[in-house]
C-alpha cells in the first residue's frame, strides 16, 4: 500500500510528450526547354510527395498528436508529367 502512494504521489507517470513532425514535403523539377525540345517534348516535370515522412520524439507512450495506437500513415507518391 505504501508503495502504490508513492508512486501516485510521484512524477513517475509524467513523460515530454513533445515531438516534431513534418507533416507534407512536396518537391519537382522541370527540364529544360532545350532539353525538352530536342527529345521531342513540351514540357517534362518530375515530382516527389510526402506526407508524414517522419517523427522525431522521445515519447514512448502512443502517437503523441493522435493518443492513439496507430500513428498516421506515411504516404510517399513520385511520378512524372510529359506534355507532347
Amino acid at each position: 500500500n505504501t508503495a502504490f502512494t508513492n508512486f501516485r504521489r510521484s512524477d513517475m507517470i509524467l513523460g515530454d510528450g513533445s515531438y516534431i513532425r513534418v507533416k507534407n514535403i512536396y518537391g519537382n523539377y522541370e527540364l529544360p526547354p532545350k532539353f525538352c525540345s530536342k527529345i521531342g517534348l513540351k514540357t517534362f516535370t518530375v515530382f516527389i510527395q510526402l506526407q508524414n515522412p517522419f517523427t522525431i520524439t522521445q515519447y514512448k507512450g502512443l502517437d503523441p498528436e493522435t493518443r492513439s495506437v496507430i500513428p498516421p500513415l506515411k504516404i510517399f507518391t513520385a511520378g512524372f508529367r510529359l506534355t507532347l
